[in-house]
């Protein structure tokens, strides 16, 4: 079933699934990069879908999923063809949960290749009290003697901040880190990221509610610890293991995770980032939000990189990319 006749089915095989609201495609497709199922089908339940997906430059979703950039669209496209005939009733297998495959050469690669991750939600509807607490566009702590990051004489909006005693699970590089806040100027071309060591002597320095950086504020929603595998065109794997049939196939790439994280592995976009920079290592991943109003350009995400030699170690780089 194409894409077009699954959404005329979805459409008009069942009356209660039609109301005021038509879900956009790409609207699925990032709450699938997120691992976000379960909200997929309240969606569903609402109103009639739009599964065209559309890209800035008007490709379909068809057209992205056979250039890679898309690769969830398929499974989506496949969980509501399920959801339909009633294969699926519990949706929780699908979040965060990555299932070994019974392809031999697949489980071996898993097992080297395997980093945990923690995926990084926000909660728009719970209140933000705790100045410590990880959180986007609310709170932000620092060392009282610092001063708010400037770029071309203006100060540079807080991005998020990170709690990582709050995580259950942290990347061995980020094992000596307590807090992370990052600030961004609106293009991504400077961030800035602090990093504490302790909680001591951090003051709340609170943003000017008045004119918010995002549009919303939240704590944040750790996930349970999953294990997270690199894209097909990342360094960390060996010649010797590369598999481009393995690498390309549907079962490899439903590993990847595109979604808010720490640790694992970044899901590139255009090239895979810190490809070129041998001294740091990727530690986080931050997907566009548009629940805060965080617009990453077309579907976007940052990629924040800590340096892991003696005279790197305490220096962080970040890349940025988008479709």
């Amino acid at each position: 079933m194409n894409i077009v006749s699954l959404s005329e089915a979805v459409k008009k095989g069942d009356r209660k699934l039609i109301g005021k609201i038509v879900v956009n495609g790409d609207t699925l497709l990032k709450m699938a990069y997120k691992g976000d199922f379960e909200g997929i089908v309240e969606l569903i339940k609402k109103g009639p879908v739009d599964l065209n997906f559309k890209s800035h430059d008007g490709d379909t979703a068809s057209d992205r999923a056979s250039r890679g950039a898309s690769r969830n669209a398929a499974k989506i496209i496949k969980l509501l063809g399920d959801i339909k005939t009633g294969k699926i009733k519990q949706l929780s297998e699908f979040v965060y949960e990555k299932k070994v495959s019974p392809n031999k050469a697949l489980n071996k690669f898993q097992k080297k290749y395997k980093r945990m991750a923690v995926g990084i939600d926000i909660d728009t509807k719970k209140q933000l009290t705790d100045p410590l607490a990880s959180n986007f566009g609310g709170f932000v702590s620092g060392l009282s003697h610092e001063k708010w990051p400037e770029a071309d004489g203006k100060p540079i909006p807080f991005l998020c901040q990170f709690n990582l005693k709050e995580a259950a699970d942290v990347p061995p590089i980020l094992k000596d880190i307590a807090l992370i806040s990052i600030f961004s100027v609106e293009s991504f071309s400077t961030i800035v990221i602090r990093a504490y060591k302790n909680f001591d002597s951090l003051v709340c320095f609170n943003p000017n509610r008045d004119k918010p950086c995002l549009t919303q504020y939240g704590p944040v929603v750790w996930s349970e610890p999953y294990p997270d595998y690199p894209s097909s065109d990342d360094d960390a794997i060996q010649e010797d293991d590369r598999d481009d049939e393995l690498l390309e196939s549907d079962a490899y790439n439903e590993l990847l995770s595109f979604n808010t994280k720490m640790g694992g592995y970044p899901y590139p976009i255009q090239y895979c980032p810190f490809e070129n920079e041998k001294s740091y290592q990727f530690c986080i991943q931050i997907a566009g939000e548009s629940r805060v109003g965080l617009n990453i350009g077309d579907n976007g995400a940052i990629y924040i990189a800590r340096g892991i030699t003696p005279q790197t170690k305490d220096l962080w780089i970040h890349d940025w990319q988008c479709y």
